[in-house]
């Protein structure tokens, strides 16, 4: 049993940033009739569990539980919906396991590369900020201002209930009009949400860090929406670059010359804009070495065709690594809830036919248009 909210960070501004995280959180703190901890420990008693994940553009709540538990755990999932409680103490103690986390990302310097990329990325857009919010703001987040939030976001008409498993939709529709159905809709908010101005040139931007030994980069675009039709040969070509032990990256740069020590590359398709990461670890004394390599290898993309192999093997591995996804039922629910965030869920059951439809022409043609100007940010080793 899923829950999807179209709400995120990206809905947030610089008062409350990290809010819709923060509410995350406190979904599990009760109700009324569920002090804090019950619902946790019924679940677990069904021999299901539950847990929760906080995006850009959503914030999803789920359990997975044995089917002939469905209606009672629906019940309980509507009761938090409906009767939060927003108990100061609940919340204090939250935000101190948020600000935990927050120390988590500052000290991992591949995390830490990760979210200084992001802000050298997006100068105006909201994806510049971290999920996890500000120290500032995560303290200065009060019980009203969650309460306010969730009044705004948290109505029917922003909503989605995934169910996926052992019931019927007959039992799943009677169960959610009884529990849910007199939930009044609202007319929602419109976030303003600044346009992201065009990047006319490379961006490069190099801090230093206490206690590290190698140098962490990060080299990416700014490329297309999920909703845009270039985003399956964007896909493909992230395949291509770095999508497995065989890929151009991990092949000629990690295996072969070995300039960089390791590198995994992330295709982030969100509802504005999406972004291509390739995250290195190299020695120092290698990052500029290792940062123009990886920039060879998008370029590669835009002044000659990808081989027939290549793109073949990359279309098979992205069809046997969705295949294999779909095996587990909690994620085929998050499959789903990513689509309709996107707005385009009538795309997905044809997600994998869109793929097979890729020519080479098409991703050369895509590379061009989105993979003019780079972002380069570097954290190297304090001397």
């Amino acid at each position: 049993i899923q829950f999807w909210t179209k709400v995120g960070s990206r809905n947030e501004n610089d008062q409350n940033r990290g809010i819709a995280h923060i509410f995350e959180h406190i979904w599990f703190k009760g109700t009324p009739t569920q002090p804090v901890g019950s619902f946790d420990k019924k679940v677990a008693a069904s021999g299901g569990y539950a847990n929760a994940m906080t995006g850009q553009d959503f914030t999803a709540f789920y359990v997975m539980i044995p089917s002939e538990n469905f209606e009672e755990v629906l019940a309980l999932m509507a009761d938090l919906f409906r009767n939060q409680l927003f108990d100061e103490k609940e919340i204090a103690k939250e935000k101190e396991v948020i600000l935990e986390e927050q120390n988590i990302v500052l000290n991992d310097p591949m995390m830490l590369t990760d979210h200084k990329f992001a802000q050298l990325l997006f100068k105006k857009h909201p994806y510049r900020h971290p999920i996890l919010g500000y120290k500032d703001t995560i303290k200065g987040n009060m019980p009203d201002a969650i309460r306010e939030f969730y009044k705004t976001w948290y109505v029917p008409n922003n909503m989605n209930l995934i169910v996926v498993g052992d019931v019927s939709k007959e039992r799943v529709v009677k169960a959610a009009q009884k529990l849910l159905g007199n939930i009044k809709t609202k007319e929602l908010t419109e976030t303003n949400i600044p346009e992201e101005p065009e990047q006319k040139q490379m961006r490069y931007k190099v801090e230093t860090k206490k206690g590290i030994e190698n140098t962490y980069a990060a080299i990416g675009f700014r490329i297309c929406n999920f909703r845009s039709p270039d985003w399956y040969a964007m896909r493909v070509l992230v395949q291509i670059l770095d999508g497995s032990e065989n890929s151009r990256i991990q092949r000629e740069l990690v295996q072969d010359k070995q300039i960089i020590s390791s590198s995994q590359t992330f295709f982030v398709p969100l509802l504005d804009y999406g972004a291509i990461e390739t995250l290195i670890v190299v020695q120092p004394g290698k990052e500029n070495e290792a940062a123009q390599a990886v920039l060879d290898e998008f370029n590669r993309f835009k002044d000659e065709y990808v081989s027939d192999e290549e793109l073949d093997s990359a279309k098979k591995q992205l069809q046997a690594g969705y295949a294999l996804q779909q095996e587990e039922i909690a994620m085929q629910g998050v499959d789903i809830g990513r689509w309709w965030t996107a707005g385009n869920f009538e795309k997905q059951p044809q997600y994998i036919e869109d793929i097979f439809k890729v020519t080479k022409e098409d991703i050369m043609k895509a590379a061009k248009k989105y993979l003019t100007q780079p972002t380069i940010f570097m954290l190297k080793p304090e001397e």
